[in-house]
């Protein structure tokens, strides 16, 4: 009896140290400003995304690329790949991914929004982070309403019953780890410079934070300007041959148009009035005939009104913008 009351004891002593080892462990996680954690002894650093990852040293240097970081009292030298302390040199350190805060929300293209938020589809075809709970997606993705509620986007108001309250305006959501998005939805690896192509779209430039140079060709590391003529970055006495760009990922899903040229996903390819395509903001849209706006899907255009019809819903009217020329025009 004796002994098995020592071995229940021993089991709840053993139980009670791992517990506390398990407790000091989180407890000595560091917590970076967007409430994503590092392990312990290792320093929060902002990375190109705008979040943090993790320089896995203590009170260490975060370098200027947003992706490598030196040991406290070191500088960092990002064009030579070097940590610098007198005459001591080190190779740059790559940070690592931070762990994300505790029940970030993760929407259907990866990105997430802080917990207790809701992902609502944007005009764009990502997502957004409504600023509510289990909230109500407005049509216009644009807007969202409590649960419980329905859109009256004409309005800018929620209703339910007689209550009634403001629009919420959605948030941008926190983009999917480690992609770097361009202006076009195309994306490039983490790391590199989404530079403008002479299609009109964008290349990446296999350098963070890069010099984009004019001809639309190459692009040069930062703190260098681009010799287009001599196929050469400069930064005062020392020089590198350019660096080439590398086409970039398309967006998910674009939207191919009649005359090749693409939508970003989420949208509608609509005639301009000068020939070719533009692009509604809006999924699956209505084309209005002065070729320059349009309307959500289920309204019709109103000329007079400039406006977007449905029923007794009044919406004013959509401008197209333009569309991603096709390949090689």
């Amino acid at each position: 009896m004796k002994s098995s009351i020592c071995f229940a004891l021993a089991a709840l002593i053993a139980a009670s140290q791992a517990m506390t080892v398990m407790r000091m462990s989180i407890e000595n996680d560091v917590t970076c400003p967007d409430q994503s954690t590092c392990p312990s002894g290792q320093t929060c650093c902002q990375n190109q995304q705008g979040g943090y990852s993790c320089c896995p040293l203590p009170a260490a240097v975060c370098c200027s690329d947003k992706l490598h970081c030196c040991p406290s009292g070191y500088t960092c030298d990002v064009s030579a790949g070097r940590c610098l302390k007198g005459d001591e040199f080190l190779a740059l350190f790559t940070k690592q991914p931070s762990k994300p805060a505790a029940n970030d929300v993760t929407c259907p293209d990866q990105s997430t929004c802080p917990s207790g938020q809701t992902c609502c589809q944007n005009q764009q075809g990502g997502y957004s982070c409504c600023p509510l709970p289990g909230a109500v997606c407005c049509s216009d993705k644009l807007h969202c309403c409590p649960s419980g509620y329905t859109c009256d986007v004409s309005a800018g108001r929620c209703l339910k019953g007689d209550d009634f309250m403001a629009l919420f305006t959605k948030q941008p959501s926190k983009p999917a780890v480690n992609d770097v998005t361009c202006p076009d939805q195309s994306s490039c690896p983490s790391g590199q410079t989404c530079c403008q192509n002479q299609e009109g779209g964008y290349g990446c430039c296999p350098l963070p934070e890069a010099v984009c140079c004019s001809d639309k060709l190459h692009c040069c590391p930062s703190g260098y300007t681009c010799d287009v003529s001599a196929g050469l970055c400069q930064r005062g006495s020392e020089i590198l041959a350019l660096f080439t760009k590398l086409p970039s990922k398309p967006a998910v899903n674009d939207v191919t148009c009649p005359d090749q040229s693409t939508c970003p996903s989420g949208q509608t390819c609509c005639e301009l009035q000068e020939g070719g395509y533009g692009c509604c903001p809006l999924p699956k849209a209505v084309c209005c005939e002065d070729k320059i706006h349009c309307c959500p899907n289920g309204y019709r255009c109103d000329p007079s009104g400039q406006s977007c019809l449905n029923g007794d819903d009044v919406l004013t009217w959509f401008t197209k913008l333009s569309s991603k020329p096709a390949p090689g025009v």
